[in-house]
Order: C-alpha cells, then structure tokens, then sequence
C-alpha cells in the first residue's frame, strides 16, 4: 500500500509538473509566434477587386421591344441615349427622344450623349465658342425635355481628329462645358479617343478653373479599340487613361440576344447607370 500510494504521489506531482509546463508555454509563445501574429496585424488588406458593367450603344434607337429584350437577356447593363444633335440628326439616325421612361423601366443604366461639331469632318468650318455655348444651351434644353434628374451626366462627343487640338475646336469644348456648367443641372462629361484624352482634359480643366472650380474637370467615356477588350473582365483604367469611367473598347459588332440582333459598340463602365441618370 505504502509503495502505491508514492507511485500515485509522483503520479499526480508529474502531472503538475507538465501542467504548469503547459500553461507557461500558453502564456510566453514563442518569438516566431508573436513574430507571425504581429506581421498579420501589420499587413495591410487585400485591395478589392475592381467592379465594371458592361454596356452597349447603337446609333440608332433600335425599338422598344429591343430594348425590353436586350435589358432581359444580354449581358448589357446600360446603354447609349443619344440626343439628337448637330452632328447626330435625325436624317441619318432613329430618334432616341421620349425613351427615357421605358428604358429606366427595363432596369438599364444610361449614358447620355450628344454629338457636337468635331474638329475634322461635321461642322468643322463653324467651331468656335460662340457656338458651343449654342450647343451648350441645346444640349441643357433637351436634358430637361426629356426629364433627366438634376446633376446627369452629359457627354460631349468628340470622335477622333489629325494632329493636335485645334484652337477652334477647344473654344467650341469649352463653350459647351461653360454652357452646361452654368445650368446647374447638367454634369458634363467628354467622349473621346484614348489618344487625345489629355490634351481635351487640359483645355477643359481651363473651363472649370474660369468658373471657379480649380481642379475641376469632366467625367471622361475613352473609345480604344482593342483586341484585349472583354465586357467580362476588362475595366475602364486598362483603357490607359487612369481617369477614364467608361471605356468603349470594341466597335461595329453585330450581336443576337433573345432573337433581336443589334449592331452595337461594346463599353464598360466603373457604375451600371454611368450617367447617374436611372438611379
């Protein structure tokens, strides 16, 4: 009985031995331990990944069923509203008027657009300031005739011109810049090649920086085509042009969805409704 009961006293001092070798190893980890948590407190969070929306634009309005299709069964979350304008009329295109309500009601976002005097090609002999504070007001006149909500965005669509900005043609940006700025109600925003994007941003920062806006400058749509573009996974800034929130990256395309085929431009942008006009 003696030797059992110091076999189970050594037992039972054994065990506390180990106990308190437990709880010290539990209160002081080791310096790789502290080491790990302290580089996992420290290291900054995984950044998000981007998030665009795919959408398309067709010069003509390809009909209501279309749209009711097309905003079911594509991939398309948005789509080009064209005003009828200077150079986009309605000789050569359908009107886009008085579809605003049907299309907010099939759930599609919208980029509104008008098309201006361009510095080759449509109305290049008459740029000047004067008449872009026309188009200006125009484009202002027909944003409330349609009932855009206050602060839209508008883009002035400038295509694709030789050589450098023209003076002219600058006068003619910044007047409708200066015409929209001064409504209160419109957003202005430019369309425009990757290719000429700084310079256009440049004259139109002057603009802003007249109406005592410093550092001001519109929202930018870039147009690079290019074999990389995937509506699925491209997003505006791999356009190259870091402040661009739409990118329209493959032109001329013909597409099929729910029956209906529409010859579309393919675009992503940074917000399924890019002119802040549906939601």
């Amino acid at each position: 009985m003696a030797i059992k009961r110091k076999a189970k006293k050594a037992i039972r001092t054994s065990k506390k031995k180990s106990a308190k070798r437990t709880k010290k190893s539990r209160r002081k980890p080791s310096v790789s331990a502290k080491a790990r948590r302290r580089t996992r407190a420290l290291a900054p969070p995984a950044p998000a990944a981007a998030v665009s929306f795919a959408g398309f634009d067709t010069g003509s309005y390809p009909g209501d069923a279309a749209i009711t299709t097309w905003a079911a069964q594509s991939p398309f979350r948005f789509v080009g509203f064209y005003f009828d304008a200077p150079c986009h009329t309605t000789t050569t295109f359908k009107t886009w008027s008085g579809k605003f309500p049907l299309i907010k009601a099939s759930g599609l976002g919208i980029a509104i657009i008008y098309v201006g005097l361009q510095q080759d090609g449509c109305g290049q002999a008459n740029l000047s300031r004067a008449k872009g504070l026309q188009h200006g007001g125009d484009a202002v006149a027909k944003f409330a005739a349609e009932g855009f909500p206050n602060n839209a965005i508008v883009f002035l669509d400038v295509e694709h011109f030789n050589g450098a900005l023209s003076a002219p043609m600058e006068a003619y940006i910044r007047g409708w810049i200066s015409a929209t700025l001064d409504s209160g109600t419109i957003t202005s925003g430019i369309y425009c090649p990757a290719s000429k994007a700084n310079e256009i941003r440049l004259a139109a920062e002057k603009e802003f920086a007249a109406h005592g806006l410093p550092g001001g400058a519109p929202v930018f749509w870039i147009v690079k085509s290019t074999a990389g573009f995937d509506i699925a996974t491209s997003n505006p800034a791999d356009c190259g042009v870091a402040f661009a929130s739409v990118w329209q990256g493959r032109l001329d395309i013909n597409e099929t969805h729910g029956g209906v085929r529409i010859k579309i431009d393919q675009n992503v942008a940074d917000s399924r409704d890019p002119s802040r006009a549906t939601t």
